[in-house]
């Protein structure tokens, strides 16, 4: 079983081009294009990581990971 990624970015081009090479590598990927979308995709998703973008217009990278802890 390969790990899960979430992938938090609110660029697509950045979230695709990670997207794709982790997918090349062998592992799951999840995406979403807003701190709060990535909020929602763990709520009923079990990962290992999570990359976020720090600067987001709706929460940054910082607010997401205070709620994610």
């Amino acid at each position: 079983m390969s790990a899960k990624i979430l992938i938090v970015d609110d660029t697509r081009e950045n979230r695709t081009h990670l997207a794709r090479r982790l997918v090349r590598d062998g592992y799951e990927v999840l995406t979403a294009e807003s701190g709060s979308g990535g909020l929602d995709v763990l709520e009923f998703n079990e990962v290992q990581a999570v990359l976020l973008d720090v600067m987001m217009p709706d929460m940054t990278g910082h607010e997401v990971l205070r709620e994610i802890r």
